[in-house]
């Protein structure tokens, strides 16, 4: 299954792209948090450098999650080196650290900067429980069991009692 969304070269697209992946893996097993860091940090290269329209798109496989960026500029992104105070700088470093693997894609006219993460395959006993878990319960045959009659007050609820 690939979900894709086109975004503008403008500050608010690496929230919406964030936002975006978040509401496509809700249900996946795979780590949200770490996806909605990345592609916000693909984003904003995309915005800070290409200044181009641009595309995220994920792709669920399924043994991995693959969320890429496409914008309109050819120009390889590069790791830089900054000070350790800097503003900026730490994207593609992030890239390299949290993502299972990563890469760019360049033709004459745009890239791709793409990264994977694997899928969390659960395991025969977490596959039981959701199993289970769907099965609605059967219904009891017993009959049900009948209130029990209070003893003393004359036989009147206590809301009908006289003052």
């Amino acid at each position: 299954m690939i979900s894709k969304i086109d975004l503008p070269a403008e500050p608010s697209s690496p929230g919406r792209a964030r936002r975006f992946v978040t509401d496509t893996l809700g249900d996946v097993a795979t780590d949200v948090d770490r996806a909605a860091l990345l592609v916000s940090e693909l984003v904003t290269n995309a915005v800070l450098h290409a200044g181009t329209q641009l595309e995220v798109a994920v792709e669920i496989r399924p043994r991995l999650v693959q969320v890429s960026v496409r914008d309109g500029s050819d120009a390889r992104p590069a790791v830089q080196r900054y000070d350790r105070y800097a503003a900026t700088g730490r994207g593609l470093h992030l890239l390299e650290t949290l993502a299972d693997r990563w890469g760019v894609d360049v033709d004459a006219e745009q890239k791709r900067v793409w990264f994977e993460l694997a899928r969390e395959v659960p395991s025969a006993t977490e596959r039981q429980r959701a199993a289970q878990a769907a099965v609605p319960p059967r219904a009891s045959t017993a009959e049900p069991a009948r209130p029990r009659r209070r003893r003393g007050g004359g036989g009147r609820r206590p809301e009908a009692r006289r003052r």
